[in-house]
């Protein structure tokens, strides 16, 4: 909730976690995800269980990359492959092995497309938008970490992805906070 609370996505949805989806060679459903404690391969009913609505629903939004870099799916899916393992990136902080959510799907195309991203990244706010101070959750999380709240350091999030450019959203599971119900 602390990051779907400094951030919007498509249609003012608030999302707080995306993962990368496939289907395995036995045709089942994949997502590889950057959750702590590391990155995984969570089953896809698994990954629906999680969050659902007041209906019983699964929320989520599923997005695909635009059809100029849908040649890249494969490769970035064999990459985000390659990180399972890896540490989450409690840190936030690019330029590291560990990854977190949006960062794992920010690489993984940028690896398919020869090291050039194609998502935008902007400066990551920690702010409540309403009294544009740092929100006291954020400010307990790093000060437990024992660093400064990383705030207008370059990063992704949820949201800004399902806003990219390069992200078409083509269905709505559940009805998910902040964005207009189904």
């Amino acid at each position: 909730d602390a990051i779907d609370e400094v951030t919007r996505g498509y249609r003012g949805a608030r999302l707080d976690h995306c993962g990368i989806f496939y289907r395995d060679a036995q045709g089942a459903g994949v997502v590889v995800e950057a959750i702590p404690p590391r990155v995984v391969a969570t089953p896809l009913d698994a990954f629906l269980r999680r969050s659902k609505d007041a209906k019983g629903r699964p929320c989520v939004m599923v997005g695909r990359v635009v059809p100029v870099y849908a040649q890249l799916a494969p490769a970035a899916v064999t990459y985000s492959w390659s990180c399972i393992g890896r540490n989450y990136d409690k840190y936030f902080a690019e330029n590291d092995t560990a990854l977190y959510c949006s960062e794992l799907i920010v690489y993984s195309y940028a690896h398919a497309n020869n090291g050039k991203k194609i998502f935008s990244e902007y400066p990551m706010t920690f702010k409540d938008p309403i009294t544009g101070e740092v929100s006291k959750i954020w400010y307990e999380y790093f000060e437990k970490l024992g660093v400064a709240v990383p705030e207008g350091r370059i990063g992704s999030n949820p949201g800004a992805l399902s806003r990219d450019v390069n992200v078409a959203i083509h269905t709505q599971l559940g009805d998910i906070r902040g964005a207009p119900a189904l």
